[in-house]
């Protein structure tokens, strides 16, 4: 490489240039005369056992620790991977990479591509029991970086060869990916809705309901249970999920009575397939109870929604591994019960366990559902009459600059500061709701936000049915 550099007389950004523009070229596919001739002796006098990757047969020496060290052994003696003691992790370098790349035919880079997904398929976690990934989002972050270079390739790869083709198992690994940034509020919007199979739909349908576009996310959701239920044979436990996620997105257009249809829907799916097996026979998940009794409590329901919500928040609490996820949304919903029936302390003491519980799991302040904690906790501090607390809390988006408006407001050391900030907190309303009239009711500034945030319907009386901020809906796999 240097002496390309030195022969041509280039700079270092000039040899980048064209090193980036011409890859192929300059690791020369078809002479030794280039980059690629630093390691084509080593890559020849590789073990071609060793070239084995695969749990297929390919990869077979990586289930044995002798034979897996045999060949970081070969590696390493030809300075072509280095390896980090104290994290345990191997590396190469980017050179080595390309160079190995270009050095494999097209069939070769086929079966690697292939080994590659196999063994990133066999580690990424599988979601739970109720078809979430939150007691693994470290391993998926650890794996996440992986999977998008996979993905890299592949376009590269099938942008040069048409023939190129990755294995079936490939579209279930970005599934799983999907699920995973789709809990984490990581996944891109994308306005492309292909024929996409049930997974796929339902995380499309979930996305445009936490960017607003609920209307648009229940035809989607509606259309993934439909797709479920063509299933052969069904799966029961899918058929459950895909309607409890078209009750939530159905929830967040306000239409509560038809979300309790679809949620009731779920639940009797369930604890039939229940029946069928050795246990639990008449017990539905901690997942539903928390969407079920939430929009009870919309409803107005609220006797029914404590009874739900607290026995879901006990099965929660008596089952290993612990679900923090579904624990913090609980609590956030009987927080939100408690601040209806003006039981103060016990609201704000919920919405503290939510947040914690949330923080403990998650270790991110960064997820919507943290600012929603915060925003509940300095409603409440403003409804005890606490305005430092309240003026310390809320922290984003239009309700909550509306908030904390009033927050200030009462405070006459802060009335331009509150003045400000309501017509600031009015403009934000107009831009997301432009025939928006009414801008000192609550209310106003909670019904745009979904289903797990806000949503009520203009004509509900009772200003405290105030609802989750935040995305968390129940994700079929």
């Amino acid at each position: 490489m240097a002496g390309l550099i030195h022969r041509r007389d280039w700079s270092i950004s000039e040899f980048m240039e064209m090193y980036n523009r011409q890859l192929q070229k300059m690791h020369g596919v078809s002479g030794n005369g280039s980059i690629n001739a630093l390691w084509n002796i080593s890559f020849n006098s590789l073990d071609p056992q060793k070239d084995e990757i695969g749990l297929p047969e390919s990869l077979k020496f990586c289930a044995g620790n002798l034979s897996f060290w045999n060949a970081i052994d070969d590696l390493l003696s030809r300075a072509l991977i280095k390896r980090d003691r104290d994290t345990k992790t191997l590396s190469l370098h980017r050179l080595v990479q390309t160079s190995y790349k270009y050095f494999m035919t097209f069939e070769q880079r086929e079966q690697s591509f292939s080994d590659a997904v196999s063994l990133l398929h066999l580690a990424f976690p599988r979601h739970d029991a109720v078809a979430q990934l939150y007691q693994k989002w470290n391993r998926c972050m650890e794996l996440l970086p992986h999977i998008l270079t996979l993905k890299d390739n592949f376009r590269e790869e099938i942008a040069t060869a048409r023939a190129f083709k990755a294995p079936p198992f490939f579209c279930e690994l970005n599934n799983l990916c999907e699920r995973y940034l789709l809990e984490t509020n990581s996944l891109p919007s994308s306005d492309k809705t292909n024929d996409m199979l049930s997974s796929v739909t339902s995380y499309k349908g979930q996305l445009l309901v936490r960017i607003g576009k609920a209307s648009e996310g229940v035809d989607i959701q509606k259309r993934s249970y439909e797709i479920r239920t063509e299933g052969v044979p069904e799966n029961p436990r899918e058929v459950a999920w895909a309607s409890e996620n078209a009750g939530n997105a159905i929830a967040t257009t306000n239409q509560f009575s038809e979300s309790i249809i679809w949620l009731e829907r779920a639940i009797d799916i369930w604890l039939r397939w229940a029946k069928t097996q050795s246990q639990e026979k008449d017990v539905y998940p901690a997942v539903l109870k928390k969407s079920y009794g939430t929009v009870l409590l919309w409803m107005g329901c609220g006797e029914k929604a404590r009874t739900i919500l607290e026995e879901g928040l006990r099965q929660i609490e008596s089952t290993e591994p612990y679900s923090w996820a579904m624990a913090a949304y609980t609590h956030f919903a009987l927080g939100t019960l408690d601040r209806q029936d003006r039981n103060y302390i016990t609201s704000e003491a919920h919405f503290m366990e939510a947040q914690n519980m949330w923080t403990f799991g998650d270790q991110l302040r960064t997820d919507p559902f943290n600012a929603s904690c915060m925003y509940r906790m300095g409603c409440v501090a403003l409804d005890q009459g606490n305005l430092e607390a309240a003026i310390n809390s809320p922290a984003e988006h239009a309700r909550c600059v509306f908030k904390l408006s009033e927050a200030l407001h009462q405070e006459p050391r802060y009335e331009s500061e509150a003045s400000r900030l309501r017509m600031h907190a009015e403009r934000l309303l107009c831009e997301i709701n432009p025939e928006a009239a009414e801008f000192g009711d609550e209310l106003a500034y909670d019904s745009p936000v979904n289903m797990h945030g806000a949503n009520l319907e203009p004509n509900v009386d009772n200003r405290e049915k105030i609802q989750y901020l935040c995305g968390v809906t129940s994700i079929v796999q």
